[in-house]
């Protein structure tokens, strides 16, 4: 990381005319020497070669890039931004009204007490046992059917509801049980199980929202190569129920908690989605693996996913994907240094069916012994043309973006000088001529966009290399309404 960051710090030095404080365009540039002198010379053509994927192939699990709303015309005094749902405000949400106490059984005092109900019992059975004698034997009990793991006022009556594990005797569901109507009745049944049974896990247990209910973190279920899920419950009155839409996934060394990552006294919802294990299948097959950090912003009534932040980019497409992800939202300059690294920065490693075919084959020889590969494959030759013109595309967009066409046009004509007909790359450039032309007519965004869209998708050979199923599980997978999403 110190090295990539002095070298791009180098660059953006050497790369002055690209701020955004001006209209000085930026250079066009060529491919980093570094980089350039392991690249043979370009074929007379670009025609993509890769073998279909296979059937079992994973969908992404990084956000859908999601077309921004930007005006016609920009003006340099303006930046546009994404539309969003305005944040949450601390302190405007209803005060939480106590509950009335709740209405416990009395308990039997008589002696001796006898020994909770154990297996074959059920819960019914020892739901009849805890309305008679209360929970005060079960605590110490070793082979009662119910297990006591915690004993907190999850409703805010005054009165604790207890967690626990019931056992039938061959899983231990969660339960949760709380006082109603003088008598204990469950008032959480874990609804789901996974393939080992698992009873779910207390992650943390907190008033992460500050609404005056605490919120159960639980990590809900574990999967054969360790790969895991999380939700959050809550009472609502009635029942607990889930703030989330949908479970959090994570990876087997991927982790959920509560953090307030803002100071505004609320916790927001992190989930590291972290690695799979390199010994596995998934983390061989769905290789090259990358982590990244969600956040769940509580809004009012759930958990919402407001961004998805991965870790720094090894190879130029993660580069690019990184680039197209924050210039979605908004974060022009971000992506601009981005697609910038993409055409200069030469530590960022080139990708490849061949390459990933050779990290798998290095893992395999790791875990199940035999020949080690020794010679790493070439270079696509084709990659770096296709990925360093589509960047310079978008960085043409972004400049537009932003008002500054004078940028924008020397952009363009470094894009159509640097990648002439035949060349990797050129369909981009061509592209670029379509999308140039509709905005020299005046059009509105949108219509302009369009016009890049319509190439692609006739001319769809170059999508591959910014993104596909060989690039990993982690990758996106491009279609032609993605290279100019917006409106």
């Amino acid at each position: 990381m110190p090295k990539r960051f002095l070298t791009l710090v180098l660059i953006v030095t050497l790369l002055s005319a690209c701020t955004p404080a001006s209209e000085t365009p930026i250079p066009t540039g060529t491919p980093p020497a570094a980089a350039s002198a392991t690249r043979t010379s370009p074929p007379p053509t670009e025609t993509a070669t890769l073998a279909p994927p296979p059937a079992t192939a994973t969908p992404t699990r990084r956000p859908t890039i999601t077309p921004l709303t930007i005006p016609p015309t920009p003006t340099p005094t303006s930046t546009p931004q994404p539309t969003s749902t305005p944040p949450f405000v601390y302190g405007l949400q209803p005060t939480l009204t106590p509950a009335a106490p709740a209405l416990c059984p009395q308990i039997s005092t008589t002696e001796p007490i006898p020994a909770p109900p154990s297996l074959p019992a059920t819960l019914e059975d020892t739901l009849a046992y805890l309305n008679t004698y209360g929970p005060a034997p079960l605590r110490d009990s070793t082979t009662s059917q119910l297990t006591i793991l915690s004993e907190q006022d999850l409703t805010q009556d005054g009165v604790p509801e207890i967690l626990a594990k019931s056992s039938d005797g061959m899983a231990s569901p969660l339960v949760i049980l709380g006082c109603r109507e003088g008598a204990y009745q469950v008032l959480f049944d874990q609804p789901t199980m996974d393939g080992w049974l698992r009873t779910y896990q207390i992650i943390e247990l907190l008033d992460a929202n500050r609404n005056g209910l605490p919120e159960i973190l639980f990590r809900t279920g574990t999967m054969s190569q360790g790969g895991h899920f999380y939700d959050v419950y809550e009472w609502d009155g009635s029942q607990f129920r889930s703030l989330l839409e949908g479970e959090l996934w994570a990876e087997a060394f991927g982790q959920a908690y509560f953090e307030d990552r803002d100071g505004d006294y609320l916790k927001e919802l992190v989930n590291i989605t972290g690695l799979p294990s390199p010994g596995t299948e998934v983390g061989r097959s769905g290789l090259p693996w990358r982590s990244d950090t969600e956040i769940y912003r509580w809004d009012g009534t759930h958990y919402r996913l407001e961004r998805s932040d991965p870790e720094p980019p090894t190879y130029r497409f993660q580069a690019l994907q990184d680039a197209d992800y924050y210039a979605s939202l908004g974060e022009y300059e971000h992506a601009q240094a981005l697609y910038q690294a993409v055409i200069f920065d030469p530590l960022l490693g080139d990708w490849s069916l061949a390459q990933g075919d050779y990290l798998r084959a290095v893992l395999n020889s790791q875990r199940w012994g035999g020949p080690m590969p020794t010679a790493t494959p070439a270079p696509d030759p084709n990659e770096y043309g296709h990925l360093a013109a589509y960047a310079r595309f978008r960085l043409m967009l972004l400049h537009l973006l932003r008002g500054m066409d004078v940028s924008a046009q020397t952009v363009y004509d470094g894009l159509q000088e640097a990648f002439p007909e035949g060349t990797p790359g050129s369909t981009f450039a061509e592209m670029a001529a379509e999308f140039w032309s509709a905005y020299q007519a005046e059009q509105g965004m949108g219509a302009v966009c369009q016009a890049a869209v319509s190439y692609a998708s006739f001319h769809p050979e170059g999508l591959v290399y910014l993104g596909d199923w060989y690039h990993g599980f982690d990758s996106v997978s491009y279609k032609p309404a993605m290279v100019c999403p917006f409106k």
